[in-house]
Formats: C-alpha cells, sequence, structure tokens
C-alpha cells in the first residue's frame, strides 16, 4: 500500500510537470519577420516557424493574398516583379482553418533596379589611349554589368564602382547596369572619342607549312580574319579565285565563330563551295541584340584549304580576293554594326596550289584503276574497309556524292563498256573540287 501511495505522488507530479510544460510552451511561428525592396524584388527573412510538418502550415501573403506555401525549414523567401508601392507581407502558421501565429512587415517598393549613377568616361593619354569608367552605385547589387557599342564587355563584382580599358579608336558608347537577382537595371550611358578612323577589315593569314615558320612561302591553308572597332552582328562574303589554277577543298569554321551563343555558333550559317571561290553568311542572334561578335584585331572567321585546278602548276602561288560577286544572288560583302550594313575594307591574299594530284576511279590509290578499285569502294562503303586516301579518287562518276553508284561505274566500265570516269583520267592531274586527298601515287 505504501509503494501504491509514492506511485501515485509520482504520477501526479509529472502530470502537473507535463501540464506546465504544455502551457508554458511557445506557440509555433517565428519571432519576427523582414522585408526590403531591391527594385522590383521584395527580400523576406525570418527566424524559424517553430514546427515540422504535421497537421501544421505556412502560409505567405501579400497584399492579403496568399503567394506562396512555406516549406518548415524554409528561413526566407524573394518575391519578383512586385509592383512599385507599398506591400505588407504576412506570414502565417495555419492549422487547417485556424490561424495560430502571424507576423506582417511592410515595405515600399521602386520601379525595377535602380540605374547606377553619375557615370563618366573619361579619356587617358596612355599607349594605347584608355577609357576609365566611375560611377555610383544607387543600392546594393549582386553585380555589374557593362557594355560597350551594344555588346558585354564585363562582368563586375556588385561593389565595383570603376572600370578601364583600351577600345582602339572612333566614338564608343558604353552602359553600365546593376544587376539584383538576374535582373538588370536601366543603362547608365557615356560616350568616349578616341578619334581616330574606325577599322574593320577582312584580310587572310597565311598558315605556315610543316616544318616552316610564320614568315614562311604561302601555303594551301590560310585562315579569313576580321579586324574590327566595333562588335558585328551578321557578315558576309565571298572569296574570288581563279578556278583554272585554284579552288577551296575545305572549309572550317573559326574558333571565335565557334564560340558565338554559348558555344552554338550563329543562329544561321552558310559556307557554299562555288564555281569561281566560296560564300560565307552569317547571322549571330535574330533574338538577342546582345549577342554580337566583340571587337578584336584577329578574330578568325574560317579555316579554308585550297588545292590546284586544271590548269595550276604544283607549288605556284595565285592570288585571292574578297568579292561580292558569287552565288546566285550573289552574296554582298557587308557587315552589320549597330544595326547598320557597312563594307568592310579588304585586303588580297595568296595561296599555293597543292601539289597533291590523283588518277580518278583509283580508290586503293595504288596507281591503277582495276578490279580491286570497284572491291575497295564496296569495302569501304559496306565493310569497314579502310577509308581511301583520296576521296576524290574514290568518286569515280564524278557525281558530288560517294556511294555504291562509284563501284558500279568503275565495273561498268572496266568490264561492259561503259563510259570512263571523268577528268582527270586517263593521266593523273587535279580537278575543281578534290576533297580529301593526303595521298596517292600520281607524280
Amino acid at each position: 500500500m505504501k509503494f501504491r501511495s509514492s506511485h501515485r505522488f509520482a504520477l501526479v507530479i509529472l502530470f502537473a510537470l507535463a501540464s506546465r510544460l504544455e502551457a508554458t510552451h511557445p506557440l509555433p511561428g517565428p519571432h519576427y519577420i523582414i522585408c526590403h525592396s531591391e527594385g522590383a524584388v521584395v527580400r523576406l527573412e525570418w527566424d524559424h516557424l517553430g514546427f515540422a510538418g504535421g497537421s501544421l502550415e505556412a502560409r505567405l501573403e501579400r497584399d492579403g493574398s496568399v503567394i506562396a506555401k512555406i516549406e518548415s525549414s524554409d528561413l526566407g523567401y524573394v518575391d519578383r516583379g512586385v509592383a512599385a508601392g507599398s506591400h505588407t507581407y504576412r506570414l502565417a502558421i495555419v492549422q487547417g482553418e485556424q490561424t495560430l501565429d502571424s507576423k506582417e512587415c511592410t515595405v515600399s517598393v521602386g520601379a525595377g533596379v535602380l540605374p547606377p549613377e553619375s557615370l563618366t568616361c573619361s579619356i587617358q593619354e596612355k599607349a594605347p589611349p584608355c577609357v576609365d569608367l566611375q560611377w555610383r552605385n544607387a543600392g546594393s547589387y549582386d553585380a555589374v554589368v557593362v557594355r560597350r557599342d551594344g555588346a558585354q564587355i564585363a562582368a563586375l563584382d556588385g561593389e565595383a564602382t570603376r572600370f578601364t580599358e583600351a577600345p582602339g579608336p572612333g566614338l564608343h558608347t558604353y552602359e553600365v547596369h546593376g544587376v539584383v537577382l538576374g535582373e538588370l537595371s536601366a543603362p547608365a550611358t557615356c560616350e568616349a572619342d578616341l578619334g581616330g578612323t574606325p577599322i574593320h577589315r577582312l584580310y587572310f593569314f597565311n598558315l605556315p607549312r610543316a616544318g616552316e615558320g610564320p614568315e614562311g612561302p604561302a601555303s594551301d591553308q590560310l585562315a579569313v580574319h576580321l579586324e574590327n572597332t566595333y562588335p558585328v552582328s551578321a557578315w558576309s562574303f565571298g572569296i574570288c579565285s581563279d578556278p583554272a589554277v585554284i579552288v577551296p577543298i575545305a572549309a572550317e569554321v573559326g574558333w571565335t565563330v565557334a564560340a558565338l551563343n554559348l558555344g552554338q555558333g550563329p543562329e544561321f550559317m552558310r559556307i557554299e563551295f562555288v564555281s569561281g571561290g566560296l560564300t560565307m553568311r552569317a547571322i549571330i542572334n535574330d533574338t538577342d541584340p546582345s549577342a554580337l561578335l566583340p571587337a578584336g584585331a584577329n578574330l578568325r572567321l574560317l579555316t579554308l584549304r585550297y588545292g590546284g585546278g586544271p590548269q595550276a602548276v604544283p607549288g605556284e602561288i595565285y592570288p585571292l580576293e574578297f568579292c561580292d560577286v558569287l552565288g546566285d544572288p550573289p552574296v554582298p560583302l557587308a557587315l552589320v554594326v549597330n544595326g547598320t550594313e557597312i563594307e568592310p575594307a579588304t585586303e588580297p591574299g595568296r595561296v599555293l596550289a597543292s601539289a597533291w594530284r590523283f588518277l580518278r576511279g583509283d580508290s586503293n590509290t595504288d596507281g591503277a584503276i582495276n578490279l580491286s578499285d570497284g572491291v575497295f569502294t564496296r569495302d569501304w562503303l559496306f565493310l569497314g574497309g579502310r577509308w581511301p586516301d583520296c576521296l576524290e579518287a574514290a568518286n569515280a562518276n564524278g557525281s558530288s556524292r560517294l556511294d555504291l553508284a562509284d563501284a558500279i561505274y568503275t565495273l561498268n566500265f572496266l568490264f561492259l563498256g561503259g563510259p570512263e570516269p571523268p577528268a582527270p583520267f586517263p593521266e593523273c592531274g587535279t580537278a575543281t573540287i578534290a576533297v580529301g586527298c593526303d595521298r596517292s601515287q600520281c607524280p
């Protein structure tokens, strides 16, 4: 009986303590909520919500309307695109239809991210002359973006208030934007006139042959470079050559062009081999005005390889020039700068007539045309055989494609009295288009 009395007494004490703990335990909900605006963006912060799921939930309201359901572990929220004016935010802890606790804050929202203030562009007389930009930030930015002549040239820390560069001659327009949570402010602008004549020119750069330095003689490979004072949004040109002596056989887009649009290249681009040379047309991005080819002195657009035409003297050097007469209709010689089409200055080039010669139909490049050539082409196309050393030699019918028809053409010529392969045949020579000829048995 004594044991039961003491046990009952302990239970009474435990129940009393539990009741007291329950009575003094705080209701779920934050101790405070803070809201502040940065342009059209409102940041809200609180300390905790005081519950871990169950039947309780937290709701965030703006001006009496629920805008989000808040997880129990969240300590803040970002409200974007808020209209200008005064707004009241309320974070409520609810159970069913009953509100257990809530906290409010009121904030005044401006019209977007405020732009930097008091931007100045001053010219520093150095070699080369520099433009020094200075400004005052109108708020707390995550980053600062600098643009010149419409193209972004720098993304700086949000506390930056100065930027210096040497842009080259001409009149330049600068824009500085504040950035908050990915939203750009309106630009602060200024201009800097460095004098001189703006440069926009296309020129050739000869790529050295193996074992030779850049000062060596011209080779059969060269690059097309652009030098431009202002950024470019589109371009087009032709490269003219005499097809009797020199023809383009390969073109590869330069790294400058391939890197555009985050490595996707221009939105529109076409390179065409035509009689008398080749043409190139490109538009970087129709919908994004900031996607520009930046100003620069050695911007590679194309890398080209040339072969000798039917009247070429192997090892002879022949001229090239930029032109606007190729294609149907002719492709213009033009750059688009600040929405205006201009004609760039150009410089002629020179290229070496490739010494590679081949015999059409000699697909295995053994110096003769026989049954083994038809078999070689078949094995290469369908049985995983070795690639031809000269693709154009395997193009027995001289068409624009390499397929089974070439093997059949060779066999018809050899055994059924079919037509002979087009030139170069029956002796080694060159052709207007000679793709992939790196080796042959031709002298």
